[in-house]
């Protein structure tokens, strides 16, 4: 099966740096040689919470894009996942390029995302 690049986006407003390492550590088990770029804190949109810490994540799979789907949410759910009704977000992760299809459009316009990819390519 033939590989595709990925690019994930992870952000959490709760336990940021906890989170954030577990996330990490779960990716690098599904998906080995996967490149996180530094984390960035944001603040929130359209939510009224704690910052974000956020990064950028690339990586080569032969993985479709339903199997991909369950190791994120797998994840998520691991870390307690997304609680909307009182802004809390433990893990969010979100799946912005597979192949030459970019997904998720409004996010690649957040300076961390573009920053974040240009750090990885750059470290290449």
């Amino acid at each position: 099966m033939k590989t595709k690049t990925l690019v994930f986006t992870l952000g959490t407003n709760t336990r940021q740096y906890e989170n954030m390492a577990a996330a990490k550590r779960q990716l690098r088990e599904h998906l080995p040689g996967i490149i996180f770029s530094a984390n960035v804190w944001t603040d929130p949109i359209g939510i009224e919470s704690d910052q974000f810490l956020n990064c950028v994540a690339m990586v080569t799979s032969p993985l479709p894009p339903d199997k991909l789907n369950t190791i994120v949410q797998e994840i998520e759910n691991s870390l307690g996942g997304k609680d909307h009704e009182n802004n809390i977000v433990n893990m969010d992760i979100d799946l912005l390029q597979y192949g030459q299809q970019k997904l998720k459009k409004q996010d690649w316009q957040r300076p961390y995302v573009t920053e974040g990819i240009k750090e990885i390519l750059d470290e290449e």
